[in-house]
């Protein structure tokens, strides 16, 4: 087994073996000589950028796979398609308005030299995609609007376009990278193709940890009237078999992040064991497409997964903005499927905000969906108003009705769907802390979140972070008549927010703020369900643990009679001695415009006590008139705010405690989910009433 080494310092007369003598490009790899065993490394040093396409050979045997990958520090290596057409001397004008730069002349750019296909597919200027392609010459009317023929691109431009931006690049119709059987391919950055970013059939394929980006917009050859364009990211074509695509980030495509697609011809084999799963899309026209023609009994799709994926703001990237078919802009999209057999699983993902629908059903089906094809326990996040299943021979189910989409198709049994604010076309870490905020870490795949944030230059850290300030809010359907409920970050797993007291402090004396909501809205509402903890001088010394609810509602005429109430649930109390008191909600302000409601909790009792406290219920019911912010650690206050009403009152219900003792109860509850506990047989009750002993339920 030998290890190759390609880097920009190198020589393609190098022998290739030592990082000391690397080759220098992606071409030597098939002008080597070489017949790549099983088991060979090909490794790309990071940080430097290798214009051309990643074109195997074939022949690799299946018992142990033929390796892409990298060595050495830095970001990924990036294997590149785009043709850099800064040299002014290229552009001649063509016409008034209208320049020209021959891309078969490879003296006149740089880059990618190692094709010379005219087939644009978009331009980048100055790091802004402009894809308005035209198939006529004629046809260019706005700045940058493109048209090409067999020699030239033709740019429509006010003065030569080198002196409107020195960064133009454009891309044609070649693919970053022909898939080959047996092959590993990690952590590779591939960029800037009018074809695919990885394109036809392959078996025993992994691709793991890559960016593929800027892809897509070139005319698909011989197919129609020679104007459809495409271009998607990862490939799966016909005859795909064994291929697993994991934790890789896809997004910029004109069509989808990841398809499985082609024609099914007598005697070959369709789609078997296609496994994408853990992957992160965005700004893509659509996530994952499928769509298979042909006849031939047993063949089709078999054990075809697309799994644990987070797929963002489909139909909202530049493929979306310069096609015809606009009405595609799904997360999922169908296409005719005439196979015999589907056995398709979409499980687990996260489908937050596509443009115009969750899914696009086929047309071979009614626009519906095949049998085989199972969707179940997805996260599905659309603006109100809006089709779960955008075809619309497929239904007319909303948002809104997602029962009704579930009795119908019997499909998403075990989904569940969410209502976003309109017209949301956010950033990533926006949209990943919306889904945190609406699912809680632990249920919204934060490994996945974690890896891919790292990989765009992220941190969940600043994600947590900006929860605490957070108004972007998703509504859960099944409560539409309640309002907006939220899971907030680490619910169930980790504290959000944490506060210490030390020997230094006032004791007595430390209030903690925890939160606060400003309400400009009569007609609003705030609830706020927060469990919290007390320990002594470790984490692990618990002391007490319970639970605090918060309620406000404001008079429908702001000025006065804001409704704050708050009370307490201690479900293990260990005597520390902190009271009713110490939990304390403030009216800092009412006036006829806003009200300003905060809570704080005396953590100051104690020398060297710690409070942690997870909000794991937010409700409201209009969060553009309700921003609100956790706090974290912030220092103590000696005293409270000079406020129009302090909490609590004197309501005997505020502290709620377990009841104990050493037979079962014998008295009636005193409110419903009140415990008791019997010390002597460690059995726990819970109240489900308030009218008799019979009211209490043995839970163990």
């Amino acid at each position: 087994m030998t290890t190759y080494y390609i880097s920009n310092t190198g020589n393609d007369s190098n022998v290739g073996t030592s990082k000391d003598y690397p080759w220098a490009t992606l071409s030597k790899i098939r002008q080597s000589g070489i017949s790549f065993i099983s088991g060979d490394s090909i490794l790309l040093k990071r940080n430097d950028t290798f214009y051309g396409s990643l074109d195997l050979p074939g022949g690799i045997l299946e018992d142990n796979r033929l390796l892409i990958s990298s060595y050495g520090t830095g970001d990924k290596p990036k294997i590149c398609g785009y043709k850099n057409l800064y040299i002014s001397s290229s552009w001649t004008l063509h016409v008034s308005g209208v320049w020209k730069i021959s891309l078969r002349d490879t003296s006149k750019f740089t880059g990618n030299i190692y094709t010379t296909d005219t087939n644009v597919g978009f331009l980048k200027v100055g790091g802004v995609i402009k894809g308005f392609k035209k198939s006529k010459l004629t046809s260019l009317i706005n700045p940058w609007d493109f048209y090409c023929d067999a020699t030239y691109l033709y740019v429509k431009a006010t003065a030569n376009p080198t002196t409107l931006n020195t960064d133009i690049r454009a891309t044609v119709n070649k693919a970053l990278h022909e898939k080959k059987n047996n092959t590993k391919i990690i952590g590779i950055e591939f960029i800037g193709s009018g074809s695919h970013g990885m394109a036809g059939a392959s078996e025993n394929t992994d691709i793991y940890d890559c960016d593929v980006h800027e892809i897509g917009g070139s005319y698909l050859e011989g197919y129609g009237d020679g104007t459809v364009r495409y271009g998607n990211g990862i490939e799966c074509y016909t005859y795909s078999k064994n291929v697993v695509i994991e934790n890789n980030r896809v997004y910029d495509c004109f069509d989808a992040a990841f398809t499985t697609q082609g024609p099914i011809l007598q005697g070959k084999s369709g789609f078997e064991d296609i496994v994408i799963k853990n992957n992160v899309d965005w700004n893509n026209t659509q996530s994952f497409e499928t769509w298979a023609e042909g006849s031939v009994v047993g063949i089709g799709f078999i054990r075809c997964k697309f799994e644990e994926n987070i797929c963002l703001n489909a139909g909202w990237g530049w493929g979306y903005d310069v096609r015809s078919d606009v009405y595609l802009g799904q997360n999922l999209l169908l296409y005719q499927i005439t196979v015999p057999v589907v056995d398709i699983t979409v499980k687990n993902n996260v489908f937050y905000n596509p443009k115009q629908s969750a899914y696009w059903g086929s047309n071979t089906f009614g626009g519906n969906f095949p049998t085989g094809y199972n969707l179940d326990g997805n996260q599905v996040f659309i603006e109100k108003g809006k089709l779960i299943n955008g075809n619309t021979l497929g239904g007319t189910f909303k948002i809104e009705n997602y029962s009704s989409f579930v009795t119908a198709t019997g499909k998403d049994k075990t989904s569940s769907f969410y209502i976003i604010p309109n017209n949301t076309n956010q950033d990533i870490p926006t949209m990943f802390t919306s889904i945190i905020n609406t699912l809680g870490l632990s249920n919204a795949k934060d490994n996945i979140i974690q890896l891919n944030l790292s990989a765009i230059k992220g941190s969940l850290e600043k994600v947590k972070a900006s929860l605490l300030s957070s108004s972007t809010l998703a509504e859960q359907v099944i409560h539409t008549d309640r309002g907006i409920e939220i899971l907030h970050a680490g619910s169930y797993a980790k504290a959000v927010g944490g506060y210490v007291s030390y020997y230094t402090d006032v004791i007595g004396t430390g209030y903690a703020k925890l939160f606060t909501t400003t309400i400009t809205n009569g007609n609003s509402r705030m609830d706020l369900t927060m469990d919290y903890m007390l320990c002594g001088d470790s984490v692990n010394n618990r002391k007490t643990v319970g639970k605090v609810n918060l309620q406000v509602i404001p008079s429908p005429v702001l000025g006065t009679g804001t409704k704050v109430t708050l009370d307490v649930i201690e479900f293990l109390d260990f005597n520390l001695g902190f009271t009713r008191t110490d939990f304390v909600a403030v009216v800092e302000k009412e006036t006829s415009s806003t009200v300003i409601v905060s809570l704080f909790f005396n953590v100051a009792k104690k020398d060297w006590i710690r409070l942690c406290y997870q909000p794991n219920l937010l409700f409201t019911t209009s969060p553009a008139n309700e921003p609100y912010v956790f706090y974290n650690n912030q220092p103590l206050v000696t005293s409270l705010p000079k406020g129009t009403k302090i909490l609590p009152s004197n309501d005997t219900m505020y502290v709620r405690k377990p009841t104990v003792g050493t037979t079962v109860p014998t008295s009636k509850p005193s409110y419903i989910g009140q415990q008791f506990i019997n010390t002597t047989t460690k059995k726990v009750y819970i109240a489900t009433g308030i009218t008799a002993v019979t009211d209490w339920t043995a839970m163990n």
